[in-house]
């Protein structure tokens, strides 16, 4: 294991010829850097004339000639512009790529929404819905992440950005510089989407418009992790000094708690109830560290990396190496480890993050099938915003196969998904459309239509979609699991996986198999239903572990079973507590789905998922009993065409 590891660090090392992946769709950027035109910062100046070089892209959306103005980098190379579309961040570390797309009037002061892209994209990456929005009266902001692409590096600014653990770093031959990419940091990334909003809302980064105060936050992927954080950090003072607030955000397929989404440890849950305004962090550092997401953290890493030019900061690097050579990660022996945890948690999830006394209205997007980013994330936020009341805080959620691989994303469940942003921030910014009603959707994944999507549960609160009493299901399943297996099946069901990023391959879509049943692995499957049944939420796996050693996990895939053909509907992953005896009891990620009458619902048990999740250092096996799985079911009532027969 150890050598594989160690050729898979020198194959990410040498692919200099990488280009970025942007994970919310899975789709490889080839676009060269553009040249840059002009030679002054802002403020931007604007065109009516759409970019010759996206002109086809613009097309496709909509006839937007004479409707909106497009200004700074958008328009480098325009014959006559004085801005580079260059803009300092407001450490003075570095100068972002900013576009701004406005209606085609007007000074101002309009309704303000910041696009965020996902990692190793962007500005280019929103071209098209900002386009949409300013046609419908908005000024968009977008911009390329620190780090990536164009965006430069100052001379003589403050360069180490890990001062109070420079020494776990110094063997890195990359240093630290704060110009380059944080990956999300709420000390650096966070404060560059509030200063350009602010300059936006000064009337200082567009020439002579100006944008209101409550402004809007929507953002996919990386980009929805730092939209959620925005949630916490909502209200700040620009440099002209107005009170700058976020009065919507709308966080897509994003993540609350980024240790939990690249190394999960089976502590997630829909039922988490939280005591203070902010989770507690010295818990959650207390927990063990999970298991990585092998193919996805490959993936990220090397998008991320051809978007900086393979120009990481060292610590960026060094984390990225400890967590792939593996166990074990205890804080004594693994002082990178201790610190990337922290990390994460401390800087780069709003979980954890102080809430200010600003109430943002937050409509999340998550994906049931999202291999990464899974419900728990926008469920954590639900319950920590909603302790100890009844759905009081302004937040919506939907649900639904959508997001990274394996999700389908279908076209038609895309375009409902942006119909709910859109009246989302027309009401909360332009004040237009009613109030949209408090609500929790879902959207049941189907696998047997590539086009139809499925059927869609509404309710007021997360629990009122499921029924009061899930089914337990009592299954004959001992035995033992061993590390050594060679298991075709985690091949066929691995969310993702390099050759996304180096080749283009599309991973979307449910995934099937006739494989046996590996040695090593153990099974076992419910009786044949005699009517369909359908599951919604988080399933709850119940067992007794013995391991040979510390540090190992189990992992769990919940199957929907017809013949010899076999479907995965949801998965999971607990890290053991210790080497000892123990019982274990953890959430699987979720989903909605609907077992069709005839099928069967069969729980496998691996102890080595790779390479969906990092194979453990500790080979051996674990002696496996008294298994339960309990399965959340969706409330009928909850059918919004049933009700309006009612």
């Amino acid at each position: 294991m150890t050598t594989r590891r160690l050729a898979l660090l020198l194959t990410l090392a040498l692919m200099g010829s990488l280009v970025a992946l942007s994970p919310a769709s899975a789709q490889v950027s080839t676009a060269p850097a553009p040249e840059v035109a002009g030679a002054s910062d802002a403020p931007l100046q604007c065109t009516t004339r759409p970019p010759a070089n996206r002109a086809k892209d613009l097309a496709k959306a909509g006839s937007f000639a004479g409707a909106v103005r497009w200004c700074g980098g958008q328009v480098r190379g325009q014959a006559g512009s004085g801005s580079n579309g260059m803009v300092m961040t407001s450490d003075g570390a570095a100068r972002l790529d900013v576009d701004v797309t406005l209606p085609a009037q007007g000074e101002g002061p309009f309704p303000l929404v910041v696009m965020l892209h996902g990692l190793g994209g962007s500005r280019e990456s929103n071209w098209k819905q900002a386009a949409v929005y300013a046609a419908r009266g908005y000024a968009v902001l977008d911009y390329t992440a620190r780090g990536y692409w164009e965006n430069t590096c100052e001379d003589g600014a403050d360069s180490s950005t890990v001062k109070g653990a420079k020494d776990l770093y110094k063997s890195e031959t990359e240093p630290s510089h704060a110009c380059r990419t944080q990956v999300a940091s709420r000390r650096y990334e966070l404060k560059d989407t509030q200063h350009l909003a602010s300059l936006m809302v000064d009337g200082s980064l567009v020439e002579g418009v100006t944008a209101a105060s409550e402004i809007g936050v929507m953002g996919t992927s990386y980009g929805g992790g730092q939209t959620w954080m925005l949630t916490r950090s909502s209200r700040w003072m620009s440099p002209g000094g107005t009170r700058v607030k976020v009065a919507a955000a709308v966080p897509i397929i994003g993540w609350t708690d980024l240790l939990e989404a690249l190394l999960p440890n089976g502590r997630a849950s829909d039922v988490k109830a939280y005591s203070e305004n902010t989770a507690d962090l010295g818990e959650r550092l207390a927990e063990r560290i999970g298991v990585a997401r092998e193919s996805y953290l490959s993936t990220f890493y090397l998008g991320m990396a051809g978007a900086a030019q393979f120009k990481l900061p060292g610590y960026l690097n060094a984390w990225y190496k400890a967590v792939l050579e593996g166990e074990p990660y205890t804080d004594a022996t693994n002082p990178v480890m201790a610190e990337l945890a922290e990390g994460l948690l401390r800087d780069r999830s709003a979980l954890y993050m102080p809430r200010d006394k600003g109430r943002p209205a937050i409509l999340s997007v998550q994906g049931f099938t999202d291999g990464v980013f899974t419900s728990s994330q926008a469920l954590s936020m639900y319950n920590l915003l909603n302790r100890g009341a009844r759905a009081r805080y302004p937040m919506n959620m939907y649900f639904g196969d959508y997001g990274h691989p394996t999700a389908q994303a279908k076209r038609a469940e895309t375009a409902y998904v942006d119909d709910l942003i859109t009246k989302w921030f027309d009401h909360y910014l332009r004040g237009v459309g009613k109030k949209p009603a408090r609500s929790v959707q879902a959207r049941t994944t189907r696998c047997d239509d590539e086009r139809l999507p499925g059927a869609l549960y509404k309710a007021r609160t997360w629990t009122d979609l499921q029924q009061s009493e899930a089914v337990t299901v009592e299954l004959d399943l001992a035995g033992v699991l061993d590390t050594s297996v060679e298991d075709t099946r985690a091949r066929v069901i691995k969310p993702i996986d390099t050759d996304a990023v180096s080749n283009g391959v599309n991973y979307s879509g449910c995934r099937s198999t006739n494989a046996a049943l590996a040695e090593g692995n153990l099974a076992a499957a419910s009786d044949v239903l005699e009517r369909p049944l359908t599951m919604l939420g988080l399933p709850t796996v119940s067992l007794t572990a013995a391991p040979e050693f510390e540090d190992m996990y189990i992992s769990a895939r919940l199957w929907d079973v017809d013949g010899n053909r076999r479907t995965l509907v949801d998965r999971g992953v607990f890290r053991l507590q210790s080497a000892n005896q123990q019982s274990a009891l953890f959430k699987l990620f979720g989903n909605a789905y609907t077992f069709a009458e005839g099928h069967q619902i069969e729980l496998e048990l691996t102890a080595n998922d790779s390479r969906s999740f990092l194979e453990s250092n500790a080979d051996g096996t674990i002696d496996i009993s008294d298994v339960t799985l309990s399965i959340p079911l969706a409330n009928p009532a909850a059918l919004p065409e049933l009700s309006i027969q009612r």
